[in-house]
């Protein structure tokens, strides 16, 4: 898909649980930085939530936003984040 700058439409895997989905949805860089704000929030395509380790956050026609469940994915979230200052607790 071709981006002509941050309000073009972009594609974007799925960032749902299945580590065998290939699945892209099409949002904007700005969509998608909104969406990522939160470590523990995802971008997934339409009916790709798994509620065993989220909830539905929101969802338009192109993509539905997740939130990681507290426990192992969420803590991988937490502490892998770029965009995040998280620091883990100390043990």
């Amino acid at each position: 898909m071709q981006s002509t700058g941050r309000w073009a439409a972009n594609a974007f895997f799925c960032e749902c649980s299945d580590p065998r989905c290939d699945r892209t949805v099409t949002a904007t860089i700005q969509e998608y930085e909104s969406v990522r704000e939160r470590p523990t929030h995802f971008l997934v395509a339409a009916n790709h939530e798994n509620p065993e380790v989220e909830c539905m956050i929101s969802e338009t026609e192109r993509f539905a936003v997740v939130e990681t469940l507290a426990g192992e994915a969420s803590k991988v979230a937490l502490r892998t984040d770029p965009r995040s200052l998280y620091e883990p607790e100390a043990n």
